[in-house]
């Protein structure tokens, strides 16, 4: 995803409206166990000012994950809003040693590099925990049985620590 700034490069103040549709190969293998699928959809515009890029988007992507309690598949749209000033790389910019690196986006020439920006948004917004709903039960730990789909009734035939028999009560109020 590049985008010609030439338009606004020398116009302090000049914005440039954009929207991408593009596939990104740094998005390509997922992260964890979310894979994304299809193109990144950016849309957004970038303002000169004072010769910094002010960059305001938003990128959308489809994924397709597996819950973390049941293993279930889910499916949906991440969205995310983008705001980075990115400034032009300078030959004093290019010698930087080691050590005095400024995590900010760089551009040079006439040309505006969005798709590390985007990805890097992306991945660092996707959820750490995903789960098919609030409500999900999860997996029996001794069946493996889905109990969002039927009850089992592995932990009514265990016996209970008697230590740990005043603590049932809260369950289960009729103490059975």
């Amino acid at each position: 995803m590049k985008l010609d700034i030439t338009p606004i490069l020398r116009n302090s103040g000049a914005r440039k409206e954009f929207s991408f549709e593009e596939p990104l190969e740094m998005l390509s293998e997922g992260i964890g166990s979310v894979a994304f699928e299809g193109h990144v959809h950016l849309d957004g515009m970038v303002r000169n000012f004072n010769g910094m890029m002010e960059l305001e988007a938003v990128a959308r992507v489809h994924y397709i994950t597996q819950c973390d309690r049941c293993c279930e598949s889910i499916e949906g749209d991440l969205t995310v809003n983008i705001r980075e000033d990115m400034v032009e790389l300078t030959e004093k910019d290019a010698t930087t040693t080691e050590g005095e690196e400024e995590e900010r986006y760089v551009f040079k020439g006439h040309e505006l590099e969005l798709d590390t920006i985007a990805a890097e948004a992306l991945l660092l917004e996707a959820p750490v925990y995903m789960l098919c709903s609030d409500g999900c039960k999860g997996l029996c730990a001794e069946c493996g049985t889905n109990l969002n789909r039927k009850a089992c009734d592995c932990g009514s035939n265990r016996p209970v620590d008697f230590r740990l028999e005043a603590l049932k009560r809260f369950s289960d109020p009729d103490g059975q």
